[in-house]
């Protein structure tokens, strides 16, 4: 057997997409990127996100019932590090990105991102220090620039991923076709 390093109790299940999360705290609009967020299930299209009980986004959310997913391309790196570099309790994030909102103008979404999740909270668990988020889809958008044939392009959006190395990357290239690259070796 090949020889295995023990990292200790690591989660080192990567890489995680980063998403800002969107929230209206005290009636402006906020944003945290995080990393844990994932599919609960797609059809229904349900979500989840991780936050700490301490963020101010947290707060926006809990109050709300609603927040927003937002992916960004690699292009504003700089921009979404920025958003987790500060607290919305210290310094305004409502003029860090331009922000739209649904009709029920709760939840901001960023402009800027490829794309925009609008998700209502279905339930809430404390998980130690962090607050787990379940919530349903409401919509889903994806920016035209960022499509092909009418559907989100994942090399073209090339959203910010985050490995446990504390480094940012990029996506690489397609390796194939999901349930259909192994067929060769049945």
């Amino acid at each position: 057997m090949e020889n295995k390093i023990n990292c200790g109790k690591y989660p080192l299940i990567y890489p995680l997409p980063i998403a800002l999360i969107g929230a209206k705290v005290d009636g402006k609009a906020n944003v945290a990127p995080i990393g844990n967020c994932g599919i609960v299930s797609v059809e229904p299209a349900v979500v989840y996100i991780s936050i700490s009980k301490q963020s101010y986004t947290a707060k926006g959310i809990i109050n709300e019932g609603e927040f927003s997913i937002n992916f960004a391309p690699c292009t504003m790196i700089k921009e979404v590090d920025r958003a987790g570099l500060v607290s919305g309790r210290d310094v305004d994030k409502s003029t860090f990105f331009h922000y739209f909102y649904d009709e029920g103008n709760i939840a901001p979404m960023i402009e800027e991102c490829a794309v925009n999740i609008l998700c209502k909270v279905i339930s809430t668990t404390e998980i130690y220090n962090q607050y787990m988020f379940v919530a349903d889809i409401d919509k889903t958008l994806v920016s035209e620039k960022y499509c092909t044939n009418g559907y989100a392009d994942t090399k073209k959006i090339n959203p910010i991923i985050y490995a446990m190395d504390n480094q940012y990357w990029s996506l690489g290239e397609r390796l194939g076709t999901g349930f259909g690259i192994g067929k060769e070796l049945l």
